[in-house]
């Protein structure tokens, strides 16, 4: 509530980070396990740490630079998964492994580089993500058989001109 002088709660300015300026504005945020992903369009960080402490002193490490080559372009297009974070960026989609490391993920459906994604949802029941474009695809995910290098395989849905997508009661509806 108030303080005495009539002051609502604030946020203290202990707690602003300063991002440097390479990679662009930011475009994303996604939380993964511990650690907040702070995407760009060029870049992303990772902050991490134990937060504001109760009298607001801030206790969050400075965000880390893990690439300086890609970044989400599109927040509607990054997804947390049980592999990671995805994200679609100029160069196609790509994943923030459960350990840190950038993980192209894309290479089977390069072709729809050009489509812009508008949404993307997790089908758990069926170990995939869903990434729906307003170009009628929908970009299908599997995760759940991954090969050598822990990626998964590729699928195109046609037909289905979206504008978001979500799961709902477990059944994947898209927004034509």
């Amino acid at each position: 509530g108030p303080d005495e002088g009539g002051n609502g709660p604030s946020v203290s300015d202990a707690l602003v980070l300063q991002m440097e300026a390479e990679g662009g504005a930011i475009t994303a945020l996604a939380e993964m396990d511990d650690r907040l992903l702070i995407f760009k369009e060029s870049a992303v960080y990772q902050l991490a740490g134990n937060g504001p402490t109760p009298d607001g002193a801030n206790q969050f490490d400075q965000p880390a630079r893990l690439t300086a080559v890609v970044g989400a372009i599109d927040p509607r297009s990054v997804i947390k998964t049980p592999q990671g974070v995805m994200f679609k960026s100029n160069r196609g989609i790509y994943t923030v492994s459960q350990g840190g490391g950038l993980v192209y993920s894309g290479a089977g459906i390069e072709t729809y580089n050009v489509d812009t994604v508008v949404g993307a949802c997790v089908m758990e029941s069926l170990e995939e993500v869903r990434f729906a474009t307003s170009q009628g695809h929908t970009l299908v995910y599997f995760y759940g058989i991954p090969d050598d290098k822990g990626i998964g395989r590729w699928t195109v849905f046609t037909g289905q001109l979206a504008v978001d997508c979500i799961v709902w009661n477990g059944t994947y509806v898209y927004l034509a």
